[in-house]
């Protein structure tokens, strides 16, 4: 959205800041305030991940576990929400809820969230958030939702995908 405002604006001299590109602007308000104050390299590249999440979803809820906490959590969506949300939305919320519950009980000091999901779209959006802004703005506020949690718990994201059949504790729930 932002390159498409800054487009728009080069060929018409001015553009009119929608809502969701003024979310945007302000995210990145955030993080480039966090950048002026530093960034450990920690919370920018790779490592052994400090904390786990596994989660799943399905038609009707969403669940997962984190196994350095041995917390089990499971949500079962309302009849308009389990019709509103694609099965890649839910697999989507599922993970970010996945991995504040993992970093809620990681004491790192900078930790590094390891979310397995058996969602390649899942985690493709968990490193970069590449749909299309228009069509999926659930998408964008479930980005900004994550990015921010990251942020503040100084942590990030290492997502990887797992076989379905191997998904086991998160299908049960």
């Amino acid at each position: 959205r932002l390159r498409r405002a800054k487009t728009k604006a080069d060929k018409q001299k001015q553009v009119k800041i929608s809502k969701e590109v003024n979310k945007d602007l302000r995210l990145w308000i955030e993080f480039l305030t966090k950048a002026k104050r530093g960034i450990s390299i920690n919370e920018v590249v790779y490592r052994k991940p400090t904390c786990t999440a596994l989660t799943d979803s399905s038609e009707i809820g969403i669940g997962g576990y984190s196994s350095n906490s041995n917390i089990l959590w499971r949500y079962q969506f309302k009849i308009n929400e389990q019709r509103a949300f694609t099965l890649n939305m839910k697999e989507y919320i599922a993970a970010t809820i996945g991995a504040l519950l993992a970093l809620q009980n990681d004491d790192s000091p900078y930790p590094c969230v390891l979310s397995l999901s058996d969602s390649s779209s899942t985690v493709g959006w968990l490193h970069k958030s590449n749909h299309d802004p228009n069509s999926s703005p659930c998408h964008n506020e479930v980005a900004r939702w994550h990015a921010r949690n990251l942020m503040q718990n100084k942590a990030i994201d290492y997502s990887q995908h797992i076989p379905g059949s191997e998904n086991h504790i998160a299908d049960s729930l």
